[in-house]
């Protein structure tokens, strides 16, 4: 995640938390990233060519009927360009809420869908490993061949036939040729 929007997003936290508004900010971030995800308004916003009033102007919009740090947040955003880490903005802020609640959240990578006890066997481990409550989404890799790869925040627990293949590999250029 970038410094810079963490750093956003830990002003919002801290501005928000004590408002009691930490839900309604987060629900207005991730309605306008919704909106900029859409490819017409992304491109025109990404667009070195769109003036800078014009990319004032669509912020403005979007801010209308959002809460007054979310509008507060925009226009700093925008007056130092820095309107591309909205999406990075909200993912930290996510992460920080989360954080606050005893909350980690998770991603289990596997080279076939996981069915619901192997995830809910996945979740126990994950809760085991972190002390913390854990959720987790799942994503399909077919090159991982086997295992699990369970990525909770920054840490990687790597289980996958994969690595242990690669690791193998490593081991075995290692090895000293006899002669």
């Amino acid at each position: 995640m970038q410094i810079q929007a963490r750093r956003y997003a830990d002003a919002l936290f801290q501005a928000a938390h004590p408002k009691g508004a930490l839900e309604d900010v987060l629900a207005d971030l991730e309605a306008v990233v919704t909106a900029l995800a859409h490819a017409d308004v992304a491109g025109a916003l990404s667009s070195p060519d769109t003036p800078r009033p014009t990319v004032a102007r669509v912020f403005e919009r979007l801010g209308t009927g959002r809460h007054v740090l979310v509008r507060g947040l925009f226009g700093v955003m925008v007056e130092r360009r820095r309107e591309a880490l909205l999406p990075a903005v909200l993912a930290a802020l996510r992460t920080r809420i989360l954080a606050e609640r005893g909350i980690a959240e998770g991603c289990a990578e596997s080279a076939q869908e996981l069915d619901a006890g192997q995830m809910e066997r996945l979740t126990t481990i994950a809760q085991e490993l972190t002390g913390k409550q854990v959720t987790l989404s799942t994503r399909v890799v077919p090159a991982l061949l086997g295992g699990v790869r369970l990525r909770i925040g920054n840490t990687l627990y790597d289980g996958t036939v994969a690595t242990a293949l690669e690791d193998l590999r490593k081991q075995l250029l290692d090895v000293p040729l006899p002669g």
